[in-house]
């Protein structure tokens, strides 16, 4: 994690990275120099990062991570799950984690217990080797996320019903990617 001006003002980078390796922030006529006020370390190597309330998930060339930020000075990790391939995409939802690796199949896990993560459903989406994202519109309007649109390498996007994690099915989609 940085500490950018006050503790007000953090933001956390991805792992590997480091307070050397960031330009200098410019805020008005004012130049911050963040530093590292700690870090995790992890057993794969992190590319991408998603928080959700208190938690981090970094995820890159064979799984994802989960910390916790509750104490930002102290970070903690919680969990640690090799995947099949390199995970590309992920969203989180209530309890479950939505993961994308390389290899078209969405793997669904549930973390209501985020130190025990447990495959809890997944779906091969047919003729899609990478899914590039993934996103919930339902919880931008607040609703309980029913649907999850994935933006795939190959065909363009599609749309998962997700009502009943443990049983996801492909309502739609296709395209020219």
């Amino acid at each position: 994690m940085l500490s950018v001006g006050d503790e007000s003002q953090q933001a956390v980078v991805p792992l590997g990275a480091s307070a050397a390796s960031l330009a200098p922030l410019t805020a008005g006529a004012t130049t911050l120099s963040p530093t590292v006020v700690n870090t995790v370390t992890s057993s794969g190597t992190a590319k991408k990062m998603y928080i959700y309330n208190q938690l981090i998930f970094a995820y890159g060339d064979s799984g994802f991570q989960i910390a916790s930020i509750a104490n930002p000075q102290s970070p903690v990790e919680l969990a640690y799950k090799t995947t099949v391939a390199q995970v590309t995409s992920l969203a989180v939802a209530g309890t479950s984690l939505y993961v994308g690796p390389a290899g078209g199949t969405l793997l669904i896990y549930n973390i209501a217990d985020p130190t025990n993560p447990t495959l809890q459903g997944q779906l091969v989406v047919p003729g899609v080797t990478t899914i590039q994202g993934m996103a919930f519109l339902d919880s931008v309007t607040g609703a309980s996320p029913k649907r999850l649109y994935l933006a795939c390498l190959e065909g363009g996007m599609r749309v998962v019903d997700v009502t009943t994690p443990a049983s996801p099915s492909i309502l739609g989609g296709g395209g020219d990617g």
